[in-house]
């Protein structure tokens, strides 16, 4: 398997995905800010290809002392990956050629195995490596077992003002499906139950059949996740 992102070539892109939209009937979205902001918004952040133009990006959240997750269609054929995490609002002077201070370059991004359109609402899931330790906290993750589960998503919209961070809640089914809003660049948001463990990532809707969809964590994503989080 290829991990360094300079090597690893996917059939997606971010652009691909940023005006894939899923917003069921109201829009029920809510802005996190910072007199709403908890802990674990912390640790949620935007993930940008290259220099950061609105459409290049998606969210992703931090699992380890220098790892987050994300899905792979995210990471696309990017050599310049960039991870900001907590961010509330990005509101730069030109919309090229500018990253915030707070942006993390990637070191190395590992694929879960055997990716591909057919495949992906069981293989949608990258672990991204760092070269330095993160300051916010490390959300955990979990096994999906619980059909029917109250769950959340954040994320950066990218209906929404660029880099603000909206999230929405709503009833998974044992597919991992739901009909919470969500909307372009929420790709690759955690799915958390009432815990606030991770149980799978956001990754993709279908207009016609009015669902979002994640992969939800089996034993093989858990296996996968925590082989990372050991060897890097």
């Amino acid at each position: 398997m290829k991990t360094l992102l300079g090597l690893f070539m996917l059939s997606f892109s971010l652009n691909s995905f940023a005006n894939e939209k899923m917003v069921i009937g109201k829009d029920d979205r809510h802005q996190i800010k910072a007199k709403n902001k908890e802990e674990v918004h912390e640790s949620i952040g935007l993930l940008i290809e290259g220099n950061g133009k609105r459409g290049d990006f998606c969210t992703a959240t931090i699992i380890g002392p220098r790892h987050i997750i994300t899905a792979t269609h995210c990471i696309g054929g990017g050599t310049n990956l960039h991870f900001i995490p907590g961010q509330m609002q990005w509101i730069p002077t030109k919309l090229e050629d500018r990253l915030p201070k707070t942006a993390i370059r990637a070191k190395r991004a590992y694929p879960f195995p055997g990716f591909s359109s057919k495949t992906q609402k069981q293989t949608d899931l990258s672990i991204i490596v760092f070269e330095e330790n993160f300051l916010a906290p490390s959300i955990p993750f979990a096994l999906f077992d619980h059909t029917n589960e109250a769950v959340t998503v954040t994320g950066y919209p990218s209906d929404k003002k660029l880099g603000t961070m909206w999230e929405d809640s709503g009833i998974i089914s044992n597919e991992g499906t739901y009909t919470l809003d969500t909307f372009g660049g929420q790709s690759g948001s955690s799915v958390r139950n009432k815990n606030s463990e991770i149980i799978g990532i956001h990754i993709s809707s279908n207009e016609r059949s009015k669902i979002n969809q994640a992969v939800i964590f089996k034993q093989e994503h858990i296996d996968f996740i925590n082989d990372h989080l050991k060897k890097n």
